[in-house]
């Protein structure tokens, strides 16, 4: 999958108060409204006026990291990003909110990501995964966006790994993609990993059966455009090819065909 989350992480922090309900708010709240709105560099100027306030430099800072970090998905400015990492060593994680440790956690995973340590970074994704239901978790859509996140991670992981080790990644992410299904069975992120995991693991007709459910699934999403462009990418250069030759090497390019006839049937059907 191709990162499909156009603003990261959501910052939890700072949400639920309509942008008009106060004319002339502190720097923080609007730093952590244009965050949200995806304006990263009125998030930066904001924030640093906010870190001015010995009191706010924590919860600052954390903004500052967090948007340094979307503005290098961005652009790919490697100053975003090194100073994203130099911000997060700045910030104490004993005096942030409970929310804001979980952003703060999201923060550190995102910047290993991008730093090219794939594996650690779907390791800090994943202990916010497990966060138990009584403690502060993340908002409905943000959470289908780390688990995004996650899988990302841990299928980039997969990879880089030696192939003794590759397919124990994929399993990971096939259990934790039905469960993830299970808690919310209108994530599309989930229905691709599941498919995506399954031909990981060497399983191309569940991966085959598992990509048609979760094109079907996703006909009223939200994100129904992109999240079917990646699973049709996924069918067509992946699951496809490959499923023809496991079950016919000598006449692949038929089978390869009438699958891909049936994919476009259930495309226009569904």
């Amino acid at each position: 999958m191709n990162l499909r989350v156009l603003l990261g992480i959501v910052l939890i922090t700072g949400m639920g108060q309509p942008a008009l309900a106060q004319p002339a708010q502190p720097p923080l709240s609007r730093a952590r409204q244009a965050y949200n709105a995806g304006q990263f560099d009125a998030a930066i100027a904001a924030a640093a006026e906010a870190r001015k306030t010995p009191a706010l430099v924590n919860s600052a800072n954390l903004v500052l990291s967090r948007s340094h970090l979307e503005r290098f998905r961005v652009q790919s400015e490697p100053t975003d990003l090194a100073t994203a990492h130099d911000l997060l060593n700045l910030v104490e994680p004993a005096r942030l909110s409970p929310a804001e440790r979980q952003d703060y956690t999201v923060g550190l995973g995102i910047a290993v990501y991008f730093e090219g340590r794939p594996g650690a970074a779907a390791e800090l994704f994943e202990a916010l995964l497990d966060t138990p239901a009584s403690a502060p978790a993340p908002l409905l859509g943000a959470r289908r966006a780390l688990f995004d996140w996650w899988a990302t991670a841990a299928d980039r992981a997969a990879q880089l790994a030696p192939d003794a080790g590759r397919r124990d990644f994929y399993v990971r992410i096939l259990s934790r993609g039905q469960s993830e299904l299970a808690r919310d069975p209108s994530s599309t992120a989930a229905g691709y990993w599941i498919a995506a995991a399954a031909r990981g693991t060497g399983d191309l007709d569940r991966a085959w059966h598992a990509a048609i459910a979760a094109w079907i699934r996703s006909r009223t999403a939200p994100d129904r455009v992109t999240a079917r462009a990646d699973l049709d990418l996924l069918v067509t250069t992946a699951i496809i090819p490959e499923r023809a030759r496991s079950l016919d090497a000598h006449d692949s390019a038929a089978l390869v065909a009438a699958m891909r006839a049936e994919w476009e049937q259930i495309k226009t059907s569904w």
